[in-house]
């Protein structure tokens, strides 16, 4: 069963120790989850009683906001019934009218999970882009 709740940030940092997440591995002690819980509009998305994935939604402007997530390696145990619900609550639980994201230059399972939640690639090479200097493809998708 597919289910949303407020972030903590606990559910951030215990995504973070997970050897797929080891570029986030420096956000365990310099107070990034802490920020992104207090300042975005954060949640936790749970398939049963398991975390699957942290994320959220900085709004940038009336209308506009920039998401952030953190994926869990338990995704591929059950991804039909997560990325349906996240889909579905990505679509219908917000008033943006444009959503963007990033993910790695080359990053293929970025480039799907962006591609099956409706994103569209705007910006092919955005250099120098992430926190540690790796550059970025940005997506969006904008409401119809």
């Amino acid at each position: 069963m597919f289910k949303v709740v407020k972030c903590e940030v606990e559910h951030i940092k215990e995504l973070i120790k997970e050897p797929m997440n080891h570029d986030l591995k420096d956000w365990e002690n310099s107070g990034q989850p802490e920020k992104l819980v207090e300042l975005t509009e954060a949640y936790t998305f749970l398939v049963g009683d398991q975390v699957m994935m942290t994320a959220g939604i900085v709004d940038m402007w009336k209308g506009r906001g920039y998401t952030w997530s953190v994926f869990s390696e338990r995704v591929k145990d059950c991804p039909v019934t997560f990325y349906r619900g996240f889909r579905k609550w990505l679509h219908t639980a917000h008033s943006y009218r444009r959503l963007e994201m990033d993910t790695p230059v080359g990053f293929e399972i970025g480039r799907k999970r962006a591609a099956y939640l409706g994103f569209k690639l705007e910006t092919p090479l955005a250099r120098k882009y992430s926190p540690n200097g790796n550059d970025a493809e940005i997506y969006a998708w904008v409401r119809e």
